[in-house]
């Protein structure tokens, strides 16, 4: 009787986990702030997905799935310092309506802080809905974009990006959202590149799903037309309409 209830509730355990796929996406209360998190998957993400968002005003969130789905690990930036944090959802609580808890720990830079009983070093949360994906007005850069050049799959933590540059090599750059310019280098082949990439600026009207770019192998960018499209239409169109 004892190893049936064992497996019983192995079973139940392994349903719980495998149950909570694709469920990080949504919008939380925590300690330090909103979130508003999207989640990507598929062969072509590094670690098979990437979850992203916009932290509170001005920050961003990103980072990948751990512990069968039920944890969340990555970098934060809050407007002003960036940091890592690990957080793990409650799989006894909210499976049913999504509305689950979290709790977890963070640190500034690349300080682990796992095992601290530090309450300043503590992050927990409530996600309280699913949110619409077209809404992130920070985090603009995150995700994966379609090119005339092959995919990107890319990781924003402020103003810095790095990415993946589809089975050729790697991209990193900086943004400026004051002008809606990406630019920085790739590599492709163990060659490396440069590129400038434009979007419209989070004060100007505009849909921010789309750039349009040069590149070259100089800083000339030479080559021409380098322009691309998210995948899935995470960025917040922005339109003002004029009065008659």
């Amino acid at each position: 009787m004892k190893n049936v209830m064992y497996k019983i509730a192995v079973l139940f355990i392994a349903f719980s986990l495998q149950g909570f796929a694709q469920s990080w996406q949504g919008f939380y209360q925590t300690k330090y702030g909103i979130l508003f998190l999207i989640e990507e998957s598929g062969p072509e993400y590094p670690n098979g997905s990437l979850v992203y968002g916009d932290y509170g005003n001005n920050g961003t969130m990103v980072g990948k799935l751990t512990l069968q789905d039920s944890g969340y690990e990555g970098k934060f930036h809050n407007g002003k310092d960036w940091g890592s944090f690990k957080l793990r959802a409650s799989i006894s609580s909210g499976l049913d309506t999504g509305l689950y808890s979290f709790s977890g720990t963070w640190g500034f830079y690349n300080v682990d802080n796992t095992g601290t009983t530090n309450p300043d070093f503590l992050w927990t949360g409530n996600r309280r809905g699913i949110i619409r994906t077209d809404r992130l007005q920070n985090a603009v850069w995150s995700g994966k974009w379609n090119t005339n050049f092959g995919y990107l799959i890319l990781e924003q933590v402020g103003n810095k990006i790095t990415g993946k540059y589809d089975n050729k090599g790697i991209i990193e750059g900086s943004y400026d959202e004051t002008n809606g310019v990406f630019e920085g280098f790739f590599t492709n082949n163990g060659s490396t590149g440069y590129f400038k990439f434009k979007i419209p600026s989070k004060r100007a009207n505009g849909d921010r799903n789309f750039f349009k770019g040069n590149w070259g192998w100089t800083k000339a960018l030479e080559k021409g037309e380098w322009n691309g499209e998210k995948a899935i239409k995470t960025n917040l169109v922005k339109i003002e309409y004029k009065k008659r």
